[in-house]
């Protein structure tokens, strides 16, 4: 397997677009009452100007590409220009991450994590964060336990009848 991480084009974002919304049900709160077909279509809405986003120096668009079958496989989305509301620190934010489902244990994220890494760095950030819904276990664990991520604060929710 010869995975390939690249800055992200135009071309790309119909595959983007396509992969997060398969992807975006595994990061469903089991608090939330909401359908995955609908958690779909928001996520859809969401990215409708992506390709403008693209071009922004306050983001960017990791591609990770199997050149074998040279297509995309996974991708991470970078907001560069992000500060923590409690400190007012500057720092990235990981936007969005998804890998195709065929490629999950083969170091893809591993790999699109270490780009992000350096995209901040070079941004003269000391911080990046994410977001994982505490439901979604599997890449909570990841990024604790594999890529050395803290868990900095917990949100808290009470559903209401």
């Amino acid at each position: 397997m010869n995975i390939k991480i690249r800055k992200g084009r135009l071309k790309d974002i119909p595959f983007v677009r396509k992969l997060a919304v398969k992807s975006v049900i595994y990061g469903i709160p089991g608090t939330r009452r909401i359908s995955p077909a609908m958690v779909q279509k928001f996520t859809w809405h969401s990215l409708a100007d992506l390709e403008f986003t693209i071009y922004s120096p306050d983001f960017a668009l990791i591609i990770a590409e199997d050149l074998d079958i040279g297509k995309p496989i996974g991708y991470l989305m970078l907001d560069l220009n992000q500060v923590e509301k409690s400190t007012g620190e500057p720092q990235s934010l990981i936007h969005d991450l998804a890998v195709e489902k065929e490629y999950w244990g083969k170091f893809v994220v591993d790999r699109l994590m270490s780009r992000a890494e350096e995209i901040t760095s070079e941004k003269g950030l000391i911080y990046i964060v994410g977001e994982i819904s505490a439901s979604n276990r599997r890449p909570l664990i990841y990024a604790t336990r594999r890529l050395k991520y803290k868990i900095e604060r917990h949100q808290i929710i009470k559903v209401l009848d």
